[in-house]
This record gives structure tokens, C-alpha cells and sequence, in this order.
């Protein structure tokens, strides 16, 4: 009889009773809330865009009793280890043109009074639609918004290294562009050519499923990519390595492609300019699985623009710096949680 409170902590916990008493302890447990503690709550939230001006709030339960209550002043009943999912307003509409930073501070509190504070936020573009006949070649770039990249990464003390960023899908795949302004280009091909990330490269990352942040562990989980545009010294062409691909049986099973290869498959262009240069990659559908090309979906994408040193520096001495597209002194590896969320639409 009466009410109970034990810490819960990662040492092994012991109850005694009565014999015979069993079943109602199994009751009790079953039907134990938590009270307090430090980053410590009964459900896990998540959001990603469901539209221009939505969002799709999922909440997660880790009980095995419902959870009742509500997420500022919605009500919410979640099932026993169960999931349950509420749309609500952006704070920021989505455009095509820049990155959206939704900043989502929420507040759940539980029919038994317990309050749990979340921390949604994200940031989040459009990404356009083109013709499913459109190639590397004969995409019109130019009708693509431009987004900059301003995150660095180690250093912002060089004002002549600079990059924008252009991303468009079509049921065949997904486009991406990426100009650099940089007045030395540099990159060594090394005898690994994994280790070629240590130059002027370009790393791309996919989050197939958008699902890092509602997740409590982080860095990778079996439906991320990790891929690499790499330019060779001349610097009049490029491949694509594939560092890290979803779990085969996400994908394309038995015929999965190996991790750590050049990806042949993948087309990818490298032009110098004037001031800089320019990388543009296609990825098809088959090597983003299980993500779902069509409208309404929702990718995480990381952008990671490396700035090489122009000396003739050995390896792992050659990057100084960095633009992504994720916060402010961060990059991209290993951080899915941290990539934009990208909703396809028109």
C-alpha cells in the first residue's frame, strides 16, 4: 500500500517480497512513472518537416503503460511502448533559398504533473523537383537556388574561402551542386584513396530516413551514407568514393556495393573557375535506399566542403579548415543529428 520512489541507475536494482506476491509486484512496477532526474523522461521527441509551413512531432514512449499528458498545450496519449505523432505549426516556412533554423524549446508534461523539457530544433530547406530525364549535364543549375554555406569549421580566418550550395531530386536520384570560391586549389592523390578526404574535397552525408535526432545514441545508425567527391590533382575530373552505405538489407541486399570503393556508378563533375571551382554529383535512388524519392519526404543532408593546405603537406596535415552546412564550428562526421533536414517538393 502507498507510493514508492527508488532510483533508477545503471547498477542492478534489487526487490524482495512475500512469496506468492509476485503478480502484484509485476502490477506495480508496471505501472511506475518517472518522477525527476536530470535528462531523464519516459517519452523521446523528435520533429521533422511535413510541409512548407508543418511539422510532424513524434513522440516515442519507453513505458510499457500508456502515456498521458501534453506537449505544451496539446493533449497526447501515447500506447505503451508505443509511438504516436502530432502536426503542428513551423516556426520558420521552408523555402528553397536558404536554411530554415526552427527553433523548437517544448515543455511535456504528464497527467501525474512531472514535466519533461525537449530541445526540437533543426534546421530545414526545400529541396526542387526536376524533370526525371534531367542529368548532370543538362540540369539548368542556374534555375536552382543558391544556399551559402557560412558554418566553418576550425578556422573563419580565411575570407577567400567560401562555398554555396544547389540540391534538387527527381524520382532517378539526387542532384547536388556545391561552388567553391578558393584562390589555390590543392589536392594530392594519395596511395589510399580513402585518405583523400584530407585535401579540397567534397563530403556528402544521408540520413536515408531523416531519424538521427529521434534516436537517444548518436552518430551513424544502419540507414546513413557517408560518400565523397574527390577531384583528381589536375584537377579536370573527379570520382565518387563510398565510404559508408545503409545496412545492405536496407538496400539493394546481396547486391549491395562494398563500403570503402569507388563508386563508378555514381557520375560526378569537377570544374575549375575563375575564383574557385565547382563539384556536381548525382546519386541515384538505388544507392540512397531505404529513402523514398516522392514528395513530402524528408532526407538529412550534410554538406562538408574541406580547405587543404597548399603546401605540399603529408597526410593528415593537409586540411586547415572547412564550410558546412551544420553549426558553427562543427562538421559533418559522424553527426547526423546534426545534418539539415531536407524536405522533396515541388
Amino acid at each position: 500500500p502507498g507510493k514508492i520512489q527508488f532510483p533508477v541507475m545503471p547498477a542492478p536494482l534489487f526487490f524482495r517480497g512475500k512469496p506468492g506476491t509476485l503478480p502484484q509486484m509485476i502490477a506495480a512496477l508496471e505501472k511506475a512513472v518517472v518522477v525527476s532526474g536530470e535528462g531523464i523522461s519516459p517519452v523521446l521527441l523528435s520533429a521533422n518537416p511535413a510541409s512548407t509551413q508543418e511539422m510532424e512531432v513524434t513522440i516515442k514512449n519507453f513505458l510499457s503503460s500508456p502515456f498521458k499528458g501534453a506537449f505544451e498545450k496539446t493533449p497526447i496519449n501515447v500506447p505503451g511502448n508505443g509511438s504516436s505523432t502530432i502536426t503542428l505549426p513551423l516556426p520558420v516556412k521552408l523555402t528553397t533559398d536558404r536554411l530554415a533554423d526552427e527553433k523548437l524549446l517544448s515543455v511535456v508534461t504528464s497527467d501525474s504533473g512531472s514535466q519533461y523539457r525537449f530541445d526540437l530544433s533543426f534546421t530545414g530547406m526545400l529541396a526542387k523537383k526536376v524533370a526525371d530525364t534531367a542529368t548532370l549535364t543538362t540540369l539548368d543549375w542556374d534555375s536552382i537556388s543558391a544556399v551559402p554555406l557560412t558554418n566553418y569549421y576550425k578556422s573563419n580566418v580565411d575570407k577567400d574561402f567560401g562555398a554555396t550550395s544547389r540540391i534538387a531530386w527527381n524520382r532517378q536520384g539526387l542532384f547536388v551542386e556545391v561552388s567553391v570560391t578558393d584562390k589555390h586549389f590543392s589536392h594530392s592523390e594519395f596511395k589510399l584513396t580513402g585518405n583523400r578526404w584530407d585535401n579540397d574535397c567534397l563530403q556528402v552525408y544521408v540520413d536515408s530516413l531523416a531519424d538521427a535526432r529521434a534516436k537517444i545514441s548518436k552518430g551513424y545508425d544502419d540507414n546513413d551514407y557517408d560518400y565523397a567527391v574527390f577531384p583528381n590533382e589536375a584537377g579536370d575530373a573527379s570520382l565518387v568514393w563510398r565510404s559508408r552505405s545503409a545496412d545492405q538489407q536496407l538496400g539493394l541486399g546481396i547486391y549491395a556495393p562494398k563500403n570503402n570503393t569507388v563508386a563508378d556508378d555514381i557520375p560526378s563533375q569537377f570544374t575549375k573557375t575563375k575564383n574557385g571551382y565547382v563539384y556536381r554529383v548525382f546519386f541515384p535512388a538505388k544507392y540512397l535506399l531505404p529513402a523514398a524519392l516522392e514528395k513530402g519526404r524528408v532526407v538529412g543532408l550534410g554538406l562538408f566542403v574541406g580547405n587543404a593546405n597548399d603546401s605540399q603537406a603529408p597526410y593528415l596535415k593537409r586540411r586547415v579548415s572547412g564550410l558546412s552546412n551544420t553549426s558553427d564550428g562543427t562538421d559533418c562526421f559522424q553527426k547526423p543529428h546534426l545534418w539539415p533536414s531536407v524536405l522533396l517538393w515541388d
